[in-house]
């Protein structure tokens, strides 16, 4: 009996020793996701409003001589606001690049008598001007850090212009009304507050080059050219929803 219990005993023993000797085991660290970086790609649309500046020149030629008859500088300013939408890719890294459409409606305007040219003041019935609507077609090209992106933009642009005025003396009435098409360049900042809303700071230049129309002043019975030259400044902020 008294052997039996030393023979168990010494198994034990050794048992426990076997157990001690055995190599600790580690119960494995849970696996952290790497946070995903956000993405620009797809379609958005939103809202936006802001301030639109222009420089507009209006100068009137005599055609029977050519000479320059009076010029008048018609800064036409004030609200502008509309809709715009478009669609982003983005590429590995931090390039993103894409397509974009505006159109809004603007208040712009200025009013003024003109400025005498070298022969005499033929614009100092007052002239007038405003800028009705505005639209750009663009492309766009940033980079994105994260939530924020910085990009460049350019491509063509479209304004509705309107000038009128009279002849010196409250004399006869002439009017320009036309859509223009030029070219544009700009940019902006954006930044996205979550996956679907993004805000952003938009400026666009504009360039709508010159254009001309003819008017036969009542009183001198002189036919005249008028040559307009407009440029834009549009400074916006916008809202936008991605899609």
């Amino acid at each position: 009996m008294i052997r039996k219990c030393l023979i168990a005993a010494s198994v034990a023993a050794l048992g426990t020793s076997a157990l001690a000797g055995s190599p600790e085991v580690v119960a494995p660290e849970p696996v952290v996701a790497a946070p995903v970086a956000f993405s620009w790609q797809g379609a958005y649309a939103g809202v936006q409003a802001g301030y639109l500046d222009s420089d507009m020149e209006l100068t009137g030629v005599n055609l029977n001589n050519q000479n320059t008859m009076s010029s008048s500088d018609i800064d036409a300013s004030g609200f502008v606001g509309g809709v715009y939408g478009g669609y982003n890719w983005h590429r590995p890294g931090n390039l993103v690049y894409g397509l974009e459409a505006e159109f809004n409606f603007s208040d712009a305007d200025e009013s003024g008598n003109g400025v005498p040219g070298p022969s005499f003041g033929f614009l100092r019935g007052g002239v007038s001007s405003e800028i009705d609507s505005t639209g750009a077609l663009r492309a766009r090209i940033g980079f994105a850090a994260d939530r924020t992106l910085f990009y460049v933009a350019g491509g063509l642009a479209y304004a509705d212009i309107n000038v009128d005025g009279r002849s010196q003396g409250g004399g006869s009435p002439f009017g320009y009304s036309e859509g223009r098409w030029g070219w544009t360049v700009g940019g902006g900042i954006e930044y996205a507050f979550g996956q679907n809303w993004v805000g952003r700071i938009d400026y666009r230049y504009s360039d709508f080059g010159d254009d001309s129309f003819n008017f036969t002043s009542v009183q001198q019975q002189t036919p005249h050219r008028f040559e307009v030259e407009t440029e834009t400044h549009e400074i916006k902020a916008g809202l936008a929803y991605r899609f």
